[in-house]
């Protein structure tokens, strides 16, 4: 999420992609609260647990498709 996480720009935006580097590479305390930020929404949303079994329910059903 923009400001949350990490900047989000428009494609091909590389002024404002490049303002928003410098800024994160100048502010350590903004750099560790994206850094802290990010790793929780990972930790919360992308556990390894539940993403085997999103890929296992992904292989079944690829499985049981008709014609396969």
């Amino acid at each position: 999420m923009h400001g949350e996480t990490g900047f989000i720009a428009e494609i091909g935006d590389i002024s404002r992609m490049a303002r928003y580097a410098v800024d994160l590479l100048s502010n350590e305390s903004r750099h560790a609260i994206f850094r802290a930020a990010c790793r929780r929404r990972a930790v919360e949303h992308f556990d390894v647990h539940s993403i085997v079994e999103l890929y296992e329910q992904h292989y079944e059903n690829c499985l049981n498709r008709k014609g396969v």
